[in-house]
């Protein structure tokens, strides 16, 4: 199995132990980046029963509503929970108030540091 894979210059993405899967994006993307991120995650996750996703979107300036609709939107199977990792305590709220009003198909929620 292949344990890290970079997606352009922008996504990284990588197998942890206990079958999660940390997706760190080293600036803002695209919606090409983002569905070459799903497939190559899907590919990446695609013989496991059940796992979760480490989204550490920190080092962004921003994400479009085009790219949070794309996300939210994708369900995947085996894909048990979303947890994204975000620089503040206020961006943390803010996020979260989204997502009760947009809720996304996988269960997601927002954090400020990745021991929460």
């Amino acid at each position: 199995m292949i344990k890290s894979i970079n997606i352009n210059d922008k996504v990284k993405i990588e197998y942890l132990d206990d079958l999660i899967f940390r997706y760190t994006f080293l600036s803002n993307i695209d919606l090409d980046t983002a569905k070459n991120m799903t497939y190559e995650g899907d590919k990446m996750g695609g013989d496991f029963l059940v796992c979760a996703n480490l989204v550490d979107i920190r080092a962004t300036q921003n994400i479009s509503n085009e790219i949070r609709s794309y996300f939210g939107e994708q369900k995947r199977k085996n894909l048990a929970a979303i947890a994204i990792i975000i620089e503040s305590k206020i961006q943390s709220k803010l996020a979260n108030l989204y997502l009760k009003i947009n809720l996304p198909k996988t269960n997601t929620q927002i954090f400020t540091n990745i021991p929460d």
